[in-house]
């Protein structure tokens, strides 16, 4: 594409790359946006902090993939999105500056003993060295793998689980009470 002698003034696709460069927040939530569509903004809209792809139900596992390459994200949303797995969160192990991030875990893996959706500690692992990472917030149910990996998470300011009373014991809860005391948890 020749964009010579263009005003950026009058030209709407030249406005629309410059604000898209200088874009710091993005709700998208409830959009029709695509997987390509993300990447596509991803790849332009370097300065982007806050992203919200909550309720977009078109995205997938590519998503994830194109989001690791975003070197200043610093809060996503993601939930009520689909064909995604718990495993698949190893692409948020690159966001070394996500200081937020909530999940709603309905796309994540089935329990083998409940029939269950619900979190477990082998995609938490990819969360815990994120230096930055102080609000995690989870509409999940969670398995006993999961506490552990959060007990190992004490860059966390806050830690809200969502779900948790319908899985898990109070045993679990409370070691993680426990071993994160600097941790505003809510469930």
């Amino acid at each position: 594409m020749e964009l010579r002698h263009q005003s950026s003034q009058t030209n709407p696709i030249i406005r629309a790359i410059i604000a898209a460069r200088l874009l710091r927040e993005l709700d998208l939530s409830g959009s029709d946006v695509s997987d390509q569509g993300v990447k596509a903004l991803v790849a332009s809209a370097v300065n982007l902090k806050t992203l919200d792809l909550s309720n977009c139900s078109r995205l997938t596992s590519a998503t994830l993939a194109s989001l690791a390459d975003h070197k200043h994200l610093e809060e996503l949303r993601l939930w009520w999105t689909k064909d995604m797995r718990d495993s698949e969160l190893s692409h948020f192990a690159k966001l070394k500056s996500l200081r937020s991030l909530t999940l709603r875990a309905d796309w994540l893996v089935l329990h083998p003993e409940d029939k269950k959706k619900a979190l477990v500690g082998r995609g938490l692992e990819h969360l815990k060295g994120l230096p930055n990472l102080r609000r995690l917030v989870f509409f999940s149910l969670l398995t006993d793998s999961a506490f552990p990996v959060l007990k190992e998470m004490k860059q966390l300011g806050e830690l809200r689980i969502l779900g948790y009373g319908e899985f898990g014991s109070t045993e679990n809860l409370k070691s993680l009470l426990d071993a994160l005391p600097e941790t505003q948890i809510n469930g």
